[in-house]
């Protein structure tokens, strides 16, 4: 009779347990990521993209959603061909003086889109998504205020588009 007593609290105890761990991995909290500052700080697996603001005397944000690593979910966005419809990882890159380099990471073969929030502003960035390769070729995008562009990169992380 001990036995069985014993049996079952264990077993209570056991399915507690994993009930409470079931219920942990259903919450997923993005917290701000820190600025990458090298493209080794991207998951393997991923291409290095730069950004670089084109217009060093004023400050702008872009928003980015399609990333390895992000810090909010967006999407999901309907792309014309050759790109897709996706819904992913985001992050929002402000420029300011001093500061109009920066580095995100994005899958081989993904679909971004590139989103000037501004209601007054149009603004002036390039991006390469070979960031990390000598000679790299850059993209020159203007985005007009609330403007969107999507982009995808190939197999082999060459940025293609506007879609």
């Amino acid at each position: 009779m001990l036995c069985i007593c014993l049996s079952t609290s264990w077993m209570s105890c056991e399915k507690a347990d994993q009930t409470q761990t079931q219920s942990s991995t259903q919450t997923v909290q993005l917290s701000p990521r820190t600025v990458l500052t090298e493209c080794s700080e991207c998951p393997i697996g991923c291409c290095c993209c730069g950004i670089e603001g084109v217009s060093p005397s004023t400050g702008f944000t872009v928003q980015i959603c399609g990333l390895c690593e992000g810090d909010y979910h967006c999407g999901p966005y309907m792309a014309s061909s050759p790109c897709s419809n996706f819904s992913g990882l985001g992050k929002h890159i402000t420029f300011y003086p001093g500061h109009f380099k920066e580095i995100f990471c994005v899958e081989p073969g993904a679909t971004i889109r590139l989103y000037n929030p501004s209601p007054n502003a149009t603004i002036y960035f390039r991006f390469s998504c070979t960031y990390d390769q000598t000679g790299t070729s850059f993209t020159n995008v203007s985005l007009m205020p609330t403007e969107e562009k999507y982009f995808h990169s190939d197999g082999e992380c060459i940025v293609e588009g506007p879609c």
